[in-house]
């Protein structure tokens, strides 16, 4: 009889052995920590509208109106202005509810850029990918700098399609590329 029990759970190999028996080198850990690196970046994209808009706790919306309040510098300095984006665009008071546009307007691109990645079934993962990554940077580009918030709605259209696309077609080339 053999000395060990059948409740005994000491591995039988390393996880070095099992990549290796399946063959898993250093491509594979490329591709996947590439689209590791595509999700670092979905995360962001999509958690920022919480951090940009967000407004000052004393409003002052009877009228309409908000001035923000000014505040010193650390060292007494010259007083600055607390500004948000919700605040440059005037989504405060009784525009507060246009705020969740930034998020609907992402999603809605989100899902037509999910739609378009079967582009990636014809032309290739890697031009999928690519093209949803320019798109991202564009559109993270025109949000930057956009004048209205319009444009900024337009922009982040732009960001979702390019997420949906990039996001699935990473998925799946990690998925196609892993053994």
């Amino acid at each position: 009889m053999s000395s060990k029990r059948k409740n005994d759970f000491s591995p039988c190999c390393t996880m070095d052995d099992v990549y290796q028996r399946i063959q898993f080198g250093r491509y594979q850990w490329l591709i996947v920590l590439l689209v590791q690196y595509s999700h670092l970046i979905t995360g962001q994209l999509v958690l920022m509208p919480i951090f940009i808009t967000t407004t000052p706790t004393t409003l002052n919306c009877a009228d309409d109106t908000h001035i923000p309040p000014a505040v010193t510098g650390g060292d007494g300095s010259e007083p600055f202005r607390w500004k948000s984006l919700a605040m440059e665009f005037g989504l405060i008071c009784s525009k507060a509810g246009e705020r969740q546009m930034i998020s609907t307007v992402y999603f809605v691109g989100f899902w037509f850029g999910l739609i378009l990645a079967s582009v990636g079934d014809t032309r290739g993962r890697k031009m999928g990918y690519i093209c949803g990554y320019t798109a991202v940077i564009l559109g993270a580009a025109a949000a930057a700098f956009t004048p209205t918030f319009q444009y900024f709605l337009a922009a982040r259209l732009l960001i979702g399609i390019g997420v949906g696309v990039w996001s699935l077609s990473a998925y799946v080339m990690m998925l196609e590329s892993c053994p």
